[in-house]
């Protein structure tokens, strides 16, 4: 599963640069997008995210967003 703002027409590779990074092991993947619905506002605005194997990564417009994830699930 990926999401990305259909609106623009931007996809995962043509992000902007900016964005931060981060990444989780997909068996996390229901209670990642709980998280992300909880804590995240505008989350599929400000959010976006790609499966690659076994990982799920995110791109954050914002980097308080990114280092909650990240204190949240690294």
């Amino acid at each position: 599963m990926t999401y990305y703002n259909y609106y623009d027409g931007v996809d995962w590779e043509n992000t902007k640069p900016g964005w931060y990074e981060a990444s989780v092991n997909l068996k996390h993947y229901d209670s990642v997008m709980e998280w992300l619905h909880k804590n995240i506002g505008k989350y599929e605005r400000h959010t976006r995210w790609h499966i690659f194997d076994e990982t799920m990564k995110f791109k954050f417009r914002y980097e308080k967003d990114c280092m909650m994830f990240i204190l949240r699930w690294s």
